[in-house]
């Protein structure tokens, strides 16, 4: 019966990583079509920039999940300067901001106290307590390895 209420809110996160996905996937592609021709020549001003873009798209993008979709998004992420549209500069400035988690916090808090009682801690792992008042920094920060996306 526990494990069943607890896969049931689970599900309740496929949504908004969805949505996340979602918005990682648009950042992407605008910022891939901005300098599309710095991506197709890889001058040597921008190989160190392009060559992640690169790499990611050729290996890693037949069957792209959300940790692929994040590595993209931070790689264009570093490759948006002051010459890109406004409104991709915008969106940078937006994806650089860390975000309150809130109710998900306590969410999350609530689901390790779960699963730590049912499971031993592992050695060595950060545990992160409040969860509420905690911020992520959205692109900047080490996101697909965050509990959430583990989730």
């Amino acid at each position: 019966m526990i494990v069943r209420q607890i896969v049931g809110s689970l599900t309740i996160f496929t949504s908004p990583i969805n949505l996340l996905e979602f918005s990682l996937q648009i950042s992407t592609i605008l910022t891939i079509r901005t300098y599309e021709d710095r991506l197709v020549k890889e001058s040597e001003e921008y190989k160190k920039k392009t060559k992640p873009i690169n790499k990611t798209l050729k290996n890693k993008f037949v069957a792209p999940f959300l940790g692929t979709h994040s590595n993209l998004a931070r790689a264009c992420f570093h490759l948006i300067d002051e010459t890109a549209p406004i409104e991709l500069i915008k969106a940078k400035e937006k994806f650089n901001e860390a975000i309150l988690t809130g109710p998900i916090g306590t969410y999350l808090t609530d689901l390790t106290n779960i699963f730590d009682t049912i499971e031993e801690a592992k050695e060595g792992k950060a545990k992160v307590i409040n969860r509420e008042t905690s911020k992520w920094p959205f692109l900047t920060g080490d996101f697909a390895e965050t509990d959430l996306v583990s989730l």
